[in-house]
């Protein structure tokens, strides 16, 4: 299960995405939950970065693939 403050952001995204309406946001009817599983599991990142929360360290994705290689002073 996700902490409250983690679903709060998830269920803002989803609807970000998918242009759902403020009231949908309260429900969590069938085409919610097919919109959460899109965004979960078929979503791909091509190009970008991704953050570390713990040491905020970014990694780059080039090609859909992350590169999480750390130099030897990060180690």
């Amino acid at each position: 299960m996700l902490p409250k403050s983690k679903w709060d952001g998830l269920v803002k995204t989803v609807a970000e995405v998918a242009r759902i309406s403020e009231s949908s946001r309260e429900q969590v009817d069938e085409s919610f939950l097919k919109m959460l599983h899109h965004i979960l599991l078929e979503t791909h990142i091509e190009q970008g970065k991704m953050t570390c929360l713990n040491r905020n360290h970014v990694y780059s994705i080039k090609d859909g693939i992350p590169n999480m290689s750390l130099s030897e002073d990060e180690v």
